[in-house]
């Protein structure tokens, strides 16, 4: 487990040839090339964004990735995403008390804060509590 700086995003990092790297890319770079840019070092078993161990590293594209945080438990979406604004039981009451009637899309967004167009998206079910959290 790197014992060091960790970057926005909580990654180990280290400042090389200019720039910021992050550790555990570093430490498979180290033992396997990258297959190509579209790669990157994606954690294995333990899911710890500060291992750097590169027998726990292997060379994903994006998407075979963020497919294994999906099936992993560990992508954050819904409530685990930062910019979360709305809780699910939120979403819920939106839902119910717009098929109630007598409040409209903008008296919605109002009281819970967020735009009139996401309360749309809730009540259809094109959206949950986060604005990338599509259903």
């Amino acid at each position: 487990v790197w014992p060091f700086a960790v970057n926005s995003d909580g990654y180990g990092a280290v400042w090389l040839d200019g720039r910021s790297r992050k550790v555990h890319q570093l430490a498979l770079e180290g033992r396997v090339p990258r297959p190509s840019p579209d790669h990157e070092a994606a954690h294995g078993p333990c899911h710890n964004r500060l291992c750097f161990n590169p027998l726990h590293l292997e060379w994903k594209t994006g998407r075979e990735n963020a497919a294994d945080r999906r099936r992993d438990g560990t992508h954050p979406a819904g409530e685990k995403n930062g910019r979360c604004v709305l809780t699910e039981a939120q979403v819920e009451e939106i839902r119910v008390v717009h098929a109630a009637g007598g409040v409209n899309h903008l008296d919605l967004a109002k009281r819970y804060g967020v735009d009139r167009s996401h309360i749309g998206k809730i009540v259809r079910k094109r959206a949950r509590s986060c604005t990338d959290a599509w259903i």
